[in-house]
């Protein structure tokens, strides 16, 4: 989109976003460690779990896509990878799923937005096919990982490069919902707007942000998946003009919080 100055601009180092997001993944480790791989993976990755869109979706949606599972793509990513060694399978699973539908389509889309041009020599495939072939234990060494690229590199990257803490690009969400969009969220998943739409119950959607508010669970990445399909909704199925509809987001964000 054109304006992106709707949107919080507090950058992500400004905001303590780690508490919340680690007792989340602690949680969900818990919760589906146990499981086989490739259904302990299909909850790791995704926002909400079987159990959560049933109790989300209304009567009549759930009857609308029943014998549905949005799941089935990567556990046919699973049984196509299912001769590889453990690391390697979930690594192929990624190669066809998240890398190239996540990491390189959003990378290519906000340099593209911003006049940079990015290269990914790491996604050469070349390199990929030789990773595929690499035992998993030269990648994972105890709680080492990307340990035979660390080997590779030891002599050529300083060694602050080599073992820094993994940084991503995930923006402070968990406090953005508390704060700066809470005008927002209470005019995009109001509850005539949700009962309108008919997919979800307009009850399950309003405790997922008292949870949130009131600090009792992390739901963050589930607010704002229901966030963007609300906007989605807006400009491909109600055909809102996209000036309007960034209208009403900065209209609703200038309000003050409640």
């Amino acid at each position: 989109h054109r304006d992106l100055h709707s949107f919080p601009t507090r950058r992500s180092s400004d905001l303590d976003t780690q508490g919340r997001h680690s007792f989340r993944r602690l949680r969900e480790f818990a919760a589906f460690g146990w499981q086989p791989l490739d259904e302990m993976y299909l909850n790791w990755v995704g926002y909400f779990s079987a159990t959560e869109k049933e109790a989300l979706y209304s009567p009549a949606f759930q009857e609308q896509v029943r014998g549905r599972n949005s799941g089935d793509f990567l556990r046919g990513l699973f049984d196509r990878g299912a001769a590889l060694d453990p690391v390697s399978r979930l690594g192929y699973v990624d190669l066809f799923s998240f890398l190239c539908c996540n990491c390189l389509e959003y990378s290519d889309r906000m340099s593209m937005a911003n006049s940079l041009e990015v290269r990914c020599p790491l996604t050469d495939h070349r390199l990929i096919e030789f990773a595929l072939h690499v035992p998993d234990s030269m990648k994972l060494s105890g709680f080492q990982t990307k340990w035979v690229m660390k080997e590779a590199m030891r002599k050529i990257l300083p060694h602050e490069i080599l073992h820094k803490k993994k940084v991503g690009f995930n923006p402070p969400l968990p406090d953005w919902i508390n704060r700066e969009l809470q005008p927002l969220i209470a005019r995009l998943l109001a509850p005539e707007v949700i009962r309108k739409r008919g997919i979800f119950r307009p009850a399950g959607v309003a405790r997922l942000v008292s949870e949130h508010a009131e600090n009792k669970r992390d739901n963050a990445l589930k607010i704002w998946a229901l966030l963007m399909l609300e906007v989605w909704q807006r400009l491909y199925l109600d055909r809102e003009p996209e000036d309007s509809v960034q209208e009403s987001f900065r209209a609703a964000l200038a309000q003050p919080r409640g």
